[in-house]
């Protein structure tokens, strides 16, 4: 009995089950069919466009070889007009032919430069127009007579022998030049060999008073060796400070140059050079420097300076004011 019910319970589980599995089938049946309807109604609407289609394209066809036949007819009426045009040209150049054949012999046919009577009358015409012209210029006097005569007048003789010694002059020079500014030129080389210790000297002289611990000499070929404790450097590598200094030394050296080569001078103008990149050490040895010059050397010294520290240490001062684009000075 136990057996039995739980085989009943199993069996009506299992029934349950199947119950359920019929009804989603019923159901995927069901949407089956509404597809296959839909399908089929897709097919009917899609096989009656295609007749649609179809009676229209058997209509255009059927329009075509219409056209395509009157096309033809036409084309073929032409055919025949061009060949029927065709054979009475040809029956024309077969008479035209024989007439020629009949003609006695003409000998051989003559070469001419002109291309037709029209071209050698209008060539004549143009010949008689210009012998007319040619007599009429012939008897007409020279306008120009009087102004050649008076031209002749005032002929020059050149004498090229200036020019020569100029140009024999300026050969000279640029030689000279060369041997002064080659720097392959032995006089170069021998001039700056002469100097070049005083310029080193006295450039050593103005870097040292203007507290610039690197050593600063000219070569041979003038370039500039600057170097610290054994180390170079490049100019462009020095603070604003120090660059001041060097152009200050370098300047004041060649001015030591000049002066022992050739004659004092009595003016130098220093501008701005103190204002930017130069502390106070700096600016104190420079001005030390200047009042030597102008003190002890007789030089007239004029410093352009912004800097208002230095006022009291000039001994005298022109104030240069700009107002509403005027300068003035006081």
């Amino acid at each position: 009995m136990a057996n039995l019910r739980r085989q009943e319970q199993s069996l009506t589980e299992k029934i349950t089950r199947l119950f359920d599995e019929q009804g989603d089938l019923a159901q995927h049946a069901d949407a089956a069919d509404a597809e296959i309807l839909h399908l089929i109604a897709n097919h009917k609407q899609q096989q009656a466009d295609l007749l649609t289609r179809a009676a229209a394209a058997q209509d255009e066809i059927v329009q075509v070889m219409a056209e395509t036949a009157t096309k033809q007819a036409h084309a073929q009426r032409q055919a025949d007009a061009l060949r029927a045009a065709r054979d009475d040209l040809d029956h024309q150049r077969q008479a035209r032919v024989d007439q020629l054949d009949a003609l006695p012999a003409l000998g051989e046919r003559p070469v001419s430069p002109y291309a037709n009577r029209e071209a050698i009358w209008q060539l004549r015409h143009q010949r008689d127009r210009l012998v007319a012209q040619i007599e009429a210029e012939r008897t007409k006097p020279n306008p120009y007579t009087a102004k050649i005569d008076g031209l002749r007048g005032t002929l020059l003789t050149i004498d090229y022998d200036d020019l020569n010694d100029l140009t024999h002059r300026h050969k000279h020079e640029t030689f000279l030049h060369k041997l002064l500014t080659a720097k392959e030129s032995f006089i170069r080389k021998t001039i700056l060999d002469q100097n070049l210790k005083y310029l080193n000297k006295r450039l050593d002289h103005y870097v040292q008073e203007l507290g610039l611990p690197h050593e600063v000499a000219f070569v041979a070929d003038l370039s500039v060796d600057i170097s610290l404790l054994g180390a170079s450097f490049d100019f462009e590598q020095l603070s604003r400070g120090e660059m001041n200094r060097i152009i200050l030394a370098t300047a004041w050296a060649f001015r030591d140059v000049w002066e022992s080569l050739n004659t004092t001078l009595n003016l130098l103008f220093v501008d701005e050079m103190l204002d930017q990149g130069t502390d106070g050490a700096g600016v104190e040895a420079a001005l030390t420097i200047l009042a030597h010059l102008a003190g002890d050397r007789g030089q007239s010294v004029f410093l352009v300076s912004h800097r208002d520290e230095l006022r009291d240490r000039i001994d005298n001062v022109l104030t240069v004011r700009k107002e509403n684009q005027f300068t003035n000075f006081v």
